[in-house]
C-alpha cells in the first residue's frame, strides 16, 4: 500500500541557514495529529554534525504542518560542548510532554530534568510550569500510571573505571522516592512501566571473555527485583516493549555472514516465555514499537528488492504460529530506508505514523 500522505524534510530552518537532523521521536495526539521531535545538527562550518538543539513540529491528520519551532538551539564557542537529553513522554491524562535537560561541558556538572506540557495548538513548544527533578545525567524518562517519573541516568567517578547506570523513581512533583545504582559493568538501555506499576529494565551485561548478554529484569514499584532472565546469545542488539497486560517482548537481532537473524519472544508477568517468533526471513533491520493494544515489529525489505516496510502486530493473544501483517511502499528514496532508525506511533484512532530524519508519513489502512 502507498502512504496516505508523505512529507520530505530535506533540511530544517536554523540560524545561519538550514541544518540536518540525526535523530527523531514521534508521538500521536488526539484526535488525529502527530508531534515530531528532531535532534538538529550544528551548521557544517561551525562543527558539522554536533548537536545544536531540537526542532519540534506538529502535523495534522492530512499531513499539513500545523506549526514548528526550534527549541534550545545554540552554537557554542570553540572548546565548549552542549549535551542535551530530550524525550517525548505522555502524562496520565494522555497529553504529550517534553522531558529535557542540558549540561554545558567542561564547566557544568549534573543538571535538573525538566518536564513540561507541549502547547496543544500550533507549534508544539513547551509551556507553563514544569516539574523538576534533582540534578542528574538523565538518559531516558518514562511516566507511570500514577504520574511517577522513572529516570535512567549514568554517572562516573574517579573511583570507578566505567560508567554506572542508575534507576531513580520520582513522585509526580519530582521528589525522589528511591534511587537504585545498577551493578558495575551492566548498562541499562531501556525501561518501561505497565498499568499496574510493574517496572521492566532492559540492560546489557558484559563478560571478559566474550561480548555482552542482553538481560531483562522485572521490578516492583519499590525497586525490588522480582525476576531476571537472559534474552539469548551474546552480541545481539536487543529491543524491548510491553503490551497493556504487562507482557514483555524482546527482539534480539544480529547480522552475521550475509544473513540477518531476528527473534521475537513474549515473556509473561512471571518471567515465563509464552511464544517465540523467528523473523529473520521477513527482511532486515527490524524495529520494535509499542502500539495501543500490543506491539508492532517494523521490518525493512531486502536491499535487492523494491523498498518496502512490513508492519507485523503482536499482542497477548497472538499464537506462536501466527505472523501476518501489512506491506507498505516506502515513500522516500531507497537510501533513506536504511539511513537510520524509523520512529513509529499509533494514535487512539489506530492510525500509524512513521518518521525518519528526512521523511514523515502516515501509513494507509491504519493499524494492521
Amino acid at each position: 500500500m502507498p502512504a496516505a500522505w508523505h512529507v520530505t524534510l530535506d533540511r530544517i530552518p536554523c540560524p545561519f541557514g538550514t541544518c540536518a537532523a540525526f535523530d527523531v521521536q514521534l508521538m500521536a495526539e488526539a484526535p488525529e495529529s502527530v508531534v515530531a521531535l528532531f535532534t538538529v545538527a550544528l551548521p557544517t562550518p561551525t562543527g558539522g554534525y554536533g548537536e545544536g538543539g531540537e526542532w519540534l513540529a506538529r502535523y495534522a491528520g492530512d499531513g499539513r504542518e500545523v506549526g514548528s519551532s526550534l527549541w534550545d538551539y545554540a552554537i557554542p564557542p570553540p572548546g565548549v560542548q552542549v549535551q542535551r537529553n530530550a524525550r517525548l513522554v505522555r502524562d496520565v491524562s494522555g497529553d504529550v510532554m517534553l522531558a529535557s535537560s542540558r549540561v554545558v561541558l567542561p564547566s557544568e556538572g549534573p543538571q535538573a530534568l525538566s518536564i513540561q506540557k507541549l502547547r496543544k495548538h500550533g507549534a508544539p513548544t513547551p509551556q507553563g510550569s514544569s516539574v523538576k527533578t534533582p540534578p542528574a545525567y538523565p538518559m531516558q524518562t518514562v511516566i507511570g500510571p500514577n504520574g511517577e517519573i522513572l529516570v535512567i541516568s549514568r554517572y562516573s567517578s574517579p573511583a570507578l573505571e566505567e560508567e554506572r547506570s542508575v534507576l531513580t523513581l520520582h513522585d509526580r512533583r519530582g521528589r525522589v522516592l528511591w534511587n537504585r545504582p545498577w551493578p558495575a559493568g551492566q548498562t541499562i538501555d531501556a525501561v518501561h512501566i505497565d498499568a499496574l506499576d510493574r517496572i521492566t529494565v532492559q540492560y546489557m551485561t558484559a563478560q571478559s571473555w566474550d561480548g555482552g548478554y542482553g538481560m531483562i529484569a522485572r521490578l516492583d514499584i519499590a525497586g525490588r527485583v522480582i525476576w531476571r532472565r537472559s534474552t539469548g546469545e551474546p552480541d545481539f542488539y536487543v529491543q524491548t516493549a510491553i503490551d497493556r497486560e504487562g507482557n514483555v517482548y524482546a527482539l534480539p537481532s544480529r547480522w552475521t555472514f550475509d544473513a540477518f537473524t531476528a527473534r521475537l519472544e513474549r515473556i509473561d508477568t512471571s518471567g515465563r516465555s509464552t511464544a517465540v517468533w523467528e523473523l529473520g526471513q521477513l527482511g532486515t533491520f527490524p524495529e520494535l514499537n509499542r502500539g495501543r493494544d500490543g506491539v508492532h515489529v517494523l521490518v525493512r525489505s531486502d536491499p535487492n528488492v523494491d523498498p518496502e516496510l512490513l508492519i507485523v502486530p503482536f499482542n497477548a493473544a497472538s499464537s506462536a504460529s501466527a505472523c501476518a501483517g501489512q506491506r507498505h511502499r516506502w515513500p522516500g528514496t531507497w537510501d533513506s530506508l536504511y539511513a537510520g532508525s524509523i520512529a513509529l506511533a499509533e494514535s487512539n484512532a489506530s492510525q500509524i505514523y512513521a518518521a525518519t530524519t528526512t521523511e514523515i508519513f502516515r501509513l494507509a489502512g491504519g493499524a494492521p
